[in-house]
């Protein structure tokens, strides 16, 4: 899913990429330029639960789906950030195979902890780093 958003904010445009017009809207081909999908004047957060209920059934489904597809992309006065669980940022897996990552959503951030106490002493990992 792609969420752009106005730099001044006067409205933000959900789009769905190839893959989703195809997969959620049941396009037999799609298109390499994003489909805008859903457009909100004035949004009051990036998911405008209110707003995606009063939408007619259709697209008001279509609009939830793509919420809940990855990965996500919020373009931004230019800016663009991806974003999708299901991708590990590079050089953790290699260090880290018999661990688990944690994300720390409001800072951005990955931190290796150990997956179990057994595991953790055969990794050198210390109880604060869990």
């Amino acid at each position: 899913m792609l969420t752009r958003v106005a730099p001044d904010l006067p409205e933000l445009v959900v789009c769905a990429d190839r893959a989703e017009q195809e997969n959620i809207l049941g396009a037999g081909r799609g298109t390499a330029e994003p489909l805008a999908v859903w457009r909100c004047e004035r949004p009051a957060l990036l998911t405008d639960t209110a707003r995606i209920s009063q939408l007619e059934p259709g697209r008001r489904d279509a609009v939830l789906s793509l919420y809940e597809s990855y990965p996500r992309t919020v373009t931004y006065d230019g800016t663009s950030v991806g974003w999708s669980p299901n991708r590990v940022p590079e050089g953790l897996v290699s260090e880290h195979r018999h661990a688990v990552l944690r994300q720390d959503r409001c800072a951005g951030t990955w931190t290796a902890c150990a997956a179990s106490p057994r595991s953790a002493a055969a990794r050198g990992f210390s109880p604060s780093t869990r």
